[in-house]
């Protein structure tokens, strides 16, 4: 084994990097580290509750986006998903049914 990153590995392991994968790797590694918010979308869920509607679960989460640093909490790209509230009916199986959301 070698310390060389250019080193080329055992042919008999796997893939072999030509000289030109080589020089594409040294160059882009080369280029600037594009920033977080150009990296990372977060993406928060959410259960709304019938009974409940409140949004401060939501601000909780957000608020605690600060402990990331400035660009985590106020520069990436957010999206939220809510599943949406349950319909109780003749037919919701008790599998199915919380009383919590009644």
């Amino acid at each position: 084994p070698t310390n060389n990153p250019l080193a080329l590995p055992n042919p008999e392991f796997g893939y072999v990097p030509t000289l030109q994968d080589q020089e594409e790797e040294m160059r882009r590694r080369s280029l600037p580290m594009p920033s977080l918010e150009e990296l990372l979308t977060i993406i928060v869920t959410t259960s709304p509750i019938k009974s409940n509607p409140s949004t401060e679960l939501l601000e909780r989460v957000f608020d605690t986006f600060r402990n990331g640093g400035y660009d985590f909490a106020f520069k990436c790209r957010k999206i939220i998903i809510c599943d949406g509230c349950r319909q109780r009916d003749d037919n919701t199986t008790q599998k199915y049914s919380n009383i919590k959301q009644a």
